[in-house]
Parts: C-alpha cells; sequence; structure tokens
C-alpha cells in the first residue's frame, strides 16, 4: 500500500470515517494498483471473469421503450504488468442474449418494427484489450460503509466499420456512436489493508447504442438501451450459467481462455459482423442465413421477480438518496464534453404492483446543484462550451408523482462473490423533447438485507439518456445529455 502523508484535511475526515489507515486514491501509483485489482488481478498468470446480467431496451422516436432482451456473459482478462509501472489488460468477452419471458437463449429474432427474422450474432468480442498506463487516474466516488466507485465513463464517436454504401441494411450512417457508463464498486478497506492480487467486486454498466447490424434496421431513428449488473466471479468459469459454457465449448472455446500477448485492434460487434459477411459475400453465400432452430410447444414463461427483501426495504417508507454525478454531451461525430457535475439529495417511495397487470410507482423528490466540473463550485451562471454562450443556472428541483414503471423492467438477482443482491430498473417518458431514458442500478448487502428496513444501505448508480435541458439553451443543436450519477443510501 502506498502512503501519503500529505493528504489534505478532507481526504483526512473521509479516512476517519470510511478507514483507520490513509491512502491516498488519486496517487497514481495507489490509484492504478487499486482499479487493477478490482477489476482484475496483479498476477498475470491469473485469468479473471468479470460476469455480467441484464437487459437490452429498444426506444424508437415518440414511442415507449420496449425490453427485447436479457443480456448474459463475461469478460475473461488478465493483465500484464510492465517495466514502467504500466498495464496492459487482454482480454475476450463473450455474451448472448435471451428471450425476456422464457430466458432462452436466442438465435433468430423476429423484429418488433420490422416483423422480419433476424440472425442473432452472439457478442464474441476477440480481443478486448487496453493499456493502462501509470499517470492517467480514474475517477472514483468514495461512499458510506468502506465503499469505492471507480467510474469509467465515455462517449463513442468514431468512423463506422459499416459503411453506408457497402451495407446499407446494417449501418445507421458513416459514425459509430455509443455511450459506455461503468462503475466499478469495491471494499476500500480490503484494498488498502491487504496485499491480495485481486479482491471481490461488482458494478453497474449503463449502455446507449445503435440498432445492432443483425437487426437490419440501416438509418431506422432510435438506439438501444443496455443496464446490466456485473461482478467478479472469484471462482473463474464456474460462474458462467451452464447453457451459456455448452454454447462456448461447442462453438467459441477460445473464449475459455484470456488471451497471453496484446494485439490490436479490438473487436466489436460491428467488426465481428463485417468480418462474417465480408466471408460469406466472398464464398457465394447469402450475408443473412437464418438457422435451424427449435421450436418449443407451451413454453413456460419466466415472471420477472425481485426479492421480497429489496421490496420491503423500498416500499416499507420515504427513502433518503445522496446522488452526485456528471453530465456529458453526446453529438455525433464529435468528442465528448464534460458539461457539469450535479450534486444533491432525493427522496423516493416506491409502491409496488397490486395486481399481475400493474406497475410499479413512483414519488420522487430531489433538489441539488450544478457544479463546475474543473474547480466543483456550485453554478449561477454557465459558459456554453457548445454554444459560446452564457446562461443562468437554475438550483436542481426535482417533483415527479406516481411515475410508472412496468413491472417486467424491475428484477433483482444475487452478485455472488460481493454477497450481494442487484436491482435493475428502468423507465421512460417517450414523447417529443420531454423524452428520457432513466436506467437505475442498486447494490444491496446480503448481510444488511435482514435488518430493520430503515437502517439497510445500498448504493449503485442513475443513468439517464435526454434531450437537453431547458436551462442550457442549446437552440438548434442536435444531440443528447447524458446523466449518469453515483447514488447512496442516506442511512445513520
Amino acid at each position: 500500500m502506498h502512503k501519503k502523508m500529505a493528504t489534505g484535511i478532507l481526504f483526512l475526515l473521509i479516512c476517519v470515517v470510511t478507514c483507520s489507515f490513509e491512502y491516498d486514491i488519486n496517487d497514481p501509483k495507489t490509484n492504478l494498483d487499486f482499479f487493477v485489482r478490482t477489476v482484475g488481478s496483479r498476477d498475470p498468470k491469473v485469468e479473471t471473469v468479470n460476469y455480467l446480467n441484464g437487459s437490452v431496451f429498444a426506444k424508437i422516436p415518440d414511442m415507449p421503450l420496449v425490453k427485447i432482451f436479457n443480456y448474459e456473459g463475461y469478460n475473461i482478462n488478465r493483465k500484464i504488468p510492465l517495466a514502467n509501472g504500466s498495464y496492459n489488460s487482454l482480454s475476450r468477452e463473450f455474451v448472448v442474449y435471451r428471450d425476456p419471458e422464457t430466458y432462452d437463449i436466442q438465435r433468430v429474432w423476429i423484429n418488433i418494427y420490422t416483423g422480419l427474422a433476424n440472425e442473432i450474432f452472439f457478442v464474441a468480442n476477440d480481443p478486448v484489450n487496453g493499456h493502462f498506463r501509470l499517470g492517467d487516474i480514474v475517477p472514483t466516488k468514495i461512499l458510506p460503509r468502506e465503499k469505492i466507485g471507480f467510474n469509467s465513463d465515455i462517449v463513442l464517436e468514431y468512423p463506422n466499420a459499416l459503411d453506408p454504401v457497402n451495407y446499407s441494411r446494417y449501418s445507421a450512417g458513416p459514425v459509430y456512436d455509443s455511450v459506455e457508463l461503468f462503475e466499478f464498486f469495491v471494499n476500500v478497506t480490503r484494498l488498502a489493508s491487504t496485499k491480495d492480487n485481486s479482491v471481490p467486486s461488482a458494478g453497474t454498466w449503463a449502455r446507449k447504442s445503435q440498432f445492432l447490424p443483425w437487426m437490419e434496421m440501416s438509418t431506422t431513428p432510435g438506439d438501444l438501451y443496455y443496464t446490466t449488473m456485473f461482478w467478479k466471479c472469484m471462482d473463474g468459469l464456474n460462474c458462467v450459467a451452464k447453457d451459456v459454457l455448452d454454447i462456448i465449448k461447442a462453438e467459441f472455446p477460445i473464449y475459455l481462455k484470456a488471451p497471453s500477448s496484446y494485439e490490436i485492434p479490438n473487436e466489436t460487434s460491428w467488426t465481428q459482423f463485417k468480418e462474417v459477411i465480408d466471408k460469406r459475400r466472398k464464398a457465394g453465400l447469402p450475408d443473412i442465413i437464418i438457422p435451424q432452430v427449435n421450436v418449443t410447444q407451451n413454453v413456460t414463461s419466466r415472471e420477472t421477480w425481485v426479492d421480497p427483501r429489496i421490496l420491503r426495504i423500498l416500499t416499507s417508507n420515504s427513502i433518503s438518496v445522496h446522488f452526485n454525478g456528471t453530465g456529458m454531451s453526446e453529438i455525433v461525430g464529435k468528442q465528448q464534453i464534460n458539461l457539469f457535475n450535479f450534486e444533491g439529495e432525493a427522496f423516493l417511495r416506491v409502491n409496488p404492483p397490486t395486481n399481475p397487470n400493474n406497475s410499479y410507482s413512483a414519488t420522487i423528490y430531489a433538489a441539488g446543484v450544478y457544479k463546475d466540473p474543473n474547480n466543483g463550485t456550485t453554478l449561477t451562471n454557465w459558459f456554453n462550451p457548445i454554444t459560446g454562450i452564457t446562461v443562468e443556472v437554475p438550483p436542481i428541483i426535482i417533483q415527479s408523482l406516481n411515475v410508472g414503471i412496468p413491472r417486467e423492467f424491475v428484477y433483482s438477482m444475487g452478485l455472488p462473490s460481493e454477497d450481494s443482491l442487484g436491482l435493475i430498473a428502468a423507465q421512460s417518458n417517450p414523447w417529443g423533447e420531454l423524452w428520457d431514458v432513466k436506467l437505475v442500478n442498486l447494490l444491496f448487502g446480503g448481510s444488511d438485507l435482514n435488518m430493520a428496513a430503515d437502517d439497510v444501505f445500498f448504493y449503485g448508480t442513475f443513468a439517464r439518456f435526454s434531450h437537453w435541458l431547458p436551462w442550457m439553451e442549446m437552440g438548434d443543436v442536435e444531440g443528447k445529455l447524458v446523466l449518469k450519477a453515483t447514488v447512496s443510501r442516506n442511512v445513520s
């Protein structure tokens, strides 16, 4: 553990509450060491499996958010230490799409927008490599109960591997546009007080992207929204679902191991799809080959389920939550700008469905301020770096009554390595310039769930994708506002 005596007063106050030792999370060596041990292992011989489980939603303008898949798989990685103190990250990732009602792995999808059958391409990306440079500080959020969150949030804008001329059915345009919002949560006491090469961790991942190439949506307006929980499998591939592992062993055995050498370029669902289509064209085959699948009669639907212990906590009383996050621009073809930070308190009350056909409902009150992303001061006036004008900034005041949340958009799951439970929820306002998509991912300590409801601590993330806020005075600037916040319950 790196010790830095010249810490600031604020840090010392935080450490008194959360730990009995000193560390500086913004020290380059400490920051990188903690992050590597959170997402992988310092031992290059060890392969780390980070498992994910979540949902995929689709939305087109002025239409409701629709859940189209469950999403399950993993990233398998190793971290290679370099002589200069940096690390190379070597990984592969494999993910399947499941029917949201039966949970069966899907190979053909009847497109809800076109009515056509689509050949599903699993996520089978090899490699997915990266370089963790010593000195590149991973932003963090300090939470109560000895938790810390590492944030990796990025808007991706680069030339589309599927150019619209040669791949018109599969390409949304000349630019690939997506948003990736990760937060890795870990017990910072364990990081700072042990020399373990790898420590248990869990986290959240929210994503917005264009429609997948295999959906054959071309330039149809709309997007996909992903929301998942993930966790480190401390026993490796033993946590992988049997039906997923069976497919990997039979068809994709390379994903049983992490790469052993650093290679570029990385593969994505877009480049993987292009490679398959190009091979088929060269062989004189059709671009799309709908596989023969077994159709089971009288399949049984699986009801979306929320652990009753979580439901008890969320519905017993009004809940106070702290939020702290960043607002980012998403403009196709342009680099993201971190526009402002925001912080405040929210109070919410959740009402469960009264019958199987009803939705959850939530009442939310929130108050807070917008802050300068560079110095943290509260903004009363803000220079808009996109329009070049200065505008007045209001405080955050939100009052939302009886917000409907579809029953199938809310469910929980176990996160074994952290002895935790995760909760996923999604909600959307579909219409006009008031449209938005909100994704919530929360973690509950398994040992806490039997405590009195008012005493149970939970934490996680909130993501919102929307049109520009009115006070920003963006005029006719095309684009979206992305809000990502770390949230934690206020408990004594």
